[in-house]
């Protein structure tokens, strides 16, 4: 998994020499990585022994080449960035995890992944230390004592320390999947697909936790799974569909993971699938269902109908997307367009009302902070009823034990799991293949179900670089 940098930070005074004291801190290396046989993006260096300075200290300076310059994630600018990056030492961006990042800094952020940055760049938590050494800086330059390099010496100062491998060219990819089976009770079943990608994508992949994107679709199929799993050990409670309960890597990388797992069905198992449901960054307020096309038979439009009835019901903004695939378009937004290839009916469910390109879903603010468990909770919720209500096709406001509290959401599980994801980071080439961040959702799957099978999926590939 990919870990934080250290940084070693020391207060100079007088002498370059002389260190008054000195602290760790641990950083985050803004992504490196490139798309096929495209030069890399990204900054292209990992180390760097520089004093600091901020943007304050950056006009006038001649010699910048020599300074690390401190930002603030909320006050980058593109043009900043590209003036900086041809002109320091390195940078270093200070942000704030209960932040949301503004639209200056997306652009910033975008500009950075889609550039060659000659110098070295990082992330750090803002706290209070920090934030004292940027006051201090501010002063310092204020003063035009920075300015003069050659009184340098004879000012107090920090200066910053990393000494960081260069980052590794991934010459392949193992994407696990892994899923979990429920019979159901008819004669010839049809089955129900619910799935989740684990991983998510970061400008900087050590900050990788992506609550919402989509640890949230991977918590809500886990919570489902162990619902209808109760449903499905008793005769008399089990549903007649088949459900599948299947989580996949690769979903910023094309989700490659859902194209491997469907290349290995036969066409009986492809034909007995009734339909996929995708769950993808599902915790905030809003929902909608992106598809393909209209339904095609009487039983998804039940579906459609169902999920459209609840969310009336439980007032949760809620709005169908039908968009046709671009076969020309190199990116695949949702993962059920894997299964629309396959001419398998599938949609997603998402909070995100359009497709966006895994680079525009770069995200270091996805964190538990900017997550509420509430809402969160809501949406579980609808999936549960809806769901519930298809299966065992129960009309209009009939009850059936099956909606009773014994199957109900847990807060506590659901908790639980919000934790988990918010301190894991979860990014496609940048695991450790030998403990992989799957094992966990197998594991849980394995109890949940009574059993779970893992596949792993091998790809080629010259377009990311990691380092440890």
């Amino acid at each position: 998994m990919a870990k934080p940098t250290i940084f070693i930070i020391f207060l100079v005074v007088a002498l370059p020499c002389l260190a008054m004291a000195s602290f760790e801190q641990d950083a985050f290396r803004f992504l490196q990585f490139s798309q096929g046989e495209a030069a890399s993006t990204g900054p292209q260096q990992s180390s760097m022994s520089l004093t600091i300075t901020t943007r304050a200290g950056v006009v006038g300076n001649d010699r910048l080449g020599r300074y690390v310059v401190l930002l603030h994630a909320e006050e980058v600018s593109v043009a900043e960035l590209e003036h900086l990056s041809r002109a320091c030492g390195g940078m270093v961006i200070l942000y704030n995890e209960e932040g949301k990042g503004s639209e200056e800094w997306m652009a910033a952020q975008q500009w950075l992944l889609t550039h060659a940055v000659p110098v070295p760049v990082y992330f750090v938590h803002s706290n209070e230390r920090w934030e004292g050494i940027a006051r201090d800086l501010d002063k310092l330059a204020r003063s035009k004592m920075q300015a003069i390099d050659q009184f340098w010496p004879l000012q107090n100062s920090y200066h910053l320390e990393i000494a960081a491998p260069a980052p590794k060219l991934v010459d392949e990819l193992h994407l696990p999947s892994v899923q979990s089976f429920l019979a159901g009770s008819g004669s010839n079943p049809s089955t129900i697909i619910i799935t989740a990608h684990v991983d998510t994508f970061s400008s900087a992949p050590a900050t990788s936790f992506g609550v919402n994107d989509n640890g949230s679709g991977v918590m809500a199929l886990l919570e489902l799974a162990r619902l209808f799993s109760k449903l499905y050990e008793e005769e008399s409670t089990r549903g007649e569909n088949n459900i599948l309960f299947l989580v996949t890597s690769g979903g910023r990388l094309n989700h490659a993971g859902v194209k491997h797992w469907l290349s290995k069905l036969d066409v009986v198992e492809t034909d007995r699938i009734e339909y996929a449901l995708n769950l993808d960054a599902i915790g905030e307020s809003d929902l909608y269902l992106h598809v393909t096309r209209s339904a095609k038979n009487d039983r998804v439009e039940q579906l459609y109908n169902i999920i459209s009835e609840t969310a009336s019901t439980m007032n949760i903004p809620y709005d169908v997307v039908q968009k046709k695939i671009n076969l020309k378009d190199d990116n695949v937004y949702w993962g059920h367009e894997q299964f629309a290839r396959k001419k398998v009916v599938s949609g997603t469910i998402s909070s995100l009302p359009v497709g966006k390109s895994f680079l525009d879903r770069a995200n270091v603010y996805d964190n538990k902070k900017q997550f509420s468990e509430t809402t969160f909770r809501r949406n579980v919720e609808l999936l549960r009823v809806s769901l519930l209500r298809h299966v065992y096709n129960l009309k209009g406001s009939e009850q059936l034990p099956v909606l009773s509290s014994d199957y109900s959401v847990s807060p506590n599980m659901l908790h639980a799991w919000v934790e988990y994801f918010s301190s894991h980071a979860r990014m496609d080439g940048f695991d450790n293949h030998e403990a992989s961040f799957m094992d966990p959702v197998r594991v849980a799957l394995e109890e949940i179900c009574g059993d779970a099978e893992l596949q792993d999926a091998v790809i080629k590939t010259k377009g990311v670089y990691r380092w440890r």
